[in-house]
Parts: C-alpha cells; sequence; structure tokens
C-alpha cells in the first residue's frame, strides 16, 4: 500500500484536534478490521485485499461505519467461526 501525506495543521487549532482525533479513532480499530480480515481470509480463498474489499462493500451497503461491520464479524467468529462471513449480508 501507498504512504498518504496529510498536511498537518498548527496546534492548538481545531483542525489540528480534528486531525488527531481521526488518527486516534483509526488507530483505535485498526486491529479490529485486521481481525475481521483475517477471519474472512481463513473462510474463503480471498486476499487481503480480497478480505479489505469484502468489508469496505458491506459498509457500503449498509451504510455503515467499516470498523463497526468488522466488529460484527470479530464477534460472529468468536461465537461460531462459521457464521462470521454470513455477517457481511444482514
Amino acid at each position: 500500500m501507498g504512504s498518504i501525506t496529510v498536511p498537518i495543521p498548527p496546534c492548538g487549532t481545531e483542525a489540528c484536534a480534528d486531525l488527531l482525533a481521526g488518527m486516534t479513532t483509526a488507530a483505535e480499530h485498526r486491529d479490529v478490521i485486521g481481525m475481521a480480515k483475517g477471519i474472512l481470509m481463513a473462510g474463503t480463498t480471498q486476499t487481503q485485499e480480497g478480505a479489505f474489499q469484502m468489508l469496505r462493500a458491506a459498509s457500503q451497503r449498509e451504510n455503515v461505519k467499516l470498523w463497526k461491520v468488522a466488529e460484527r464479524i470479530v464477534a460472529a467468529a468468536s461465537t461460531s467461526p462459521d457464521v462470521a462471513e454470513s455477517q457481511l449480508v444482514s
């Protein structure tokens, strides 16, 4: 994956606070998204990118944040691994 360059606004501004909040949220949800991708890869023949595309498609179709779809898959896999992929269709 390529890197993304984001201009950093001056500290103490609302833009800086918004950027920090967004980065914090992304860091908090990165692990659950990674777990969900792994679950989907284990249950299908998907690559890492393919598993992410599955998550993104479900997120867009349901109009739900991607990390919430990922949380649902991880929760389903913890109770029954066979139903994790079914969480992509609600």
